[in-house]
């Protein structure tokens, strides 16, 4: 289906209205956008220790392929729960951009040089992707590669394996063993020697982002950083 005739359908059947506070245009108007706390620290993705800057604690750094790990937001805000809800499994697919706006906000403030980085979004299955009609992670990487003028390499890690949705899994080792092998990068070249900004919309265990992070790694990727949503 062409993409406007499908924005179109979507705006029919979900009218733009505010999921804070129901007022009409925005999916999240200005101000219900400004109660959403944006974290002012950093913590390891590994142990959740506190970190100054976002790079990987030193106790942790054998354990993760994550150089650093930034999450703008609390998956516990019950308003970026419903907005990433409705984005991933109500197919609305302008929903990416006030999530962008979090993360373009929460990197504004860290004053960071991103030249000579490159943006790679975790990818989706091929009839996922298909399903739902976009790669939300890609969305969400968009809005950040035009921001900041990153590049954006959307096509060359690509999902193989059609593994079950993380969400459905609770447990740790579970979703590390559901995720495992799942991913290809097609062109090593393109990312040998680069910093790369991996995008996702949400971090839960990091079993995703790890399996992606050590993908990339092994393509001779210089740096991964790890950044989300929400966590």
């Amino acid at each position: 289906m062409p993409k406007k005739l499908l924005e179109f359908i979507t705006d029919v059947i979900f009218p733009k209205q505010c999921f804070g506070c129901s007022r009409e245009g925005f999916w999240i108007c200005p101000d219900c956008l400004k109660k959403i706390k944006i974290f002012d620290s950093f913590s390891c993705p590994v142990c959740q220790k506190r970190l100054p800057d976002g790079k990987i604690c030193e106790g942790c750094q054998r354990k993760t392929k994550l150089f650093r790990f930034f999450a703008a937001a609390s998956y516990e805000d019950k308003l970026i729960k419903e907005v990433i809800h409705k984005l991933k499994y109500s197919f609305v697919r302008n929903l990416s951009s006030p999530l962008s706006d979090l993360i373009i906000n929460f990197l504004k403030n860290l004053n960071i040089d991103f030249s000579g980085f490159l943006i790679v979004p975790v990818p989706l299955y091929k009839s996922r992707e298909r399903w739902r009609g976009f790669n939300q992670s890609e969305e969400i990487a968009k809005e950040i590669s035009k921001n900041f003028k990153i590049p954006l390499i959307p096509n060359n890690l690509i999902k193989i394996k059609n593994t079950l949705p993380q969400v459905k899994i609770n447990d740790f080792q579970e979703r590390k063993e559901n995720i495992k092998e799942a991913f290809l990068v097609k062109k090593p070249e393109i990312f040998c020697g680069k910093k790369i900004i991996l995008i996702d919309d949400v971090y839960t265990t990091g079993s995703t982002m790890e399996e992606c992070a050590k993908v990339l790694k092994q393509t001779g990727a210089k740096e991964i950083w790890g950044i989300v949503v929400a966590k």
